[in-house]
């Protein structure tokens, strides 16, 4: 019998420590989906910031 709950004992602990990777691996895909948005949004920032630059220098050369 002790051999039986140890065995059951071991199940449960596996099913928890599933649960929590479950948890971590769904947090660690919530902090990627951050990342990759704050990434999209500094490159669409600097190819903002480029055409910009891009545009001012154009109108410089037109006026002289």
């Amino acid at each position: 019998m002790k051999k039986l709950n140890n065995t059951t004992q071991n199940i449960l602990n596996t099913k928890q420590t599933i649960h929590k990777t479950k948890k971590t691996l769904h947090q660690f895909k919530i902090n990627l989906g951050i990342k990759n948005a704050y990434l999209n949004s500094v490159l669409i920032l600097r190819f903002y910031l480029q055409t910009i630059h891009k545009t001012k220098n154009t109108k410089k050369k037109n006026h002289n």
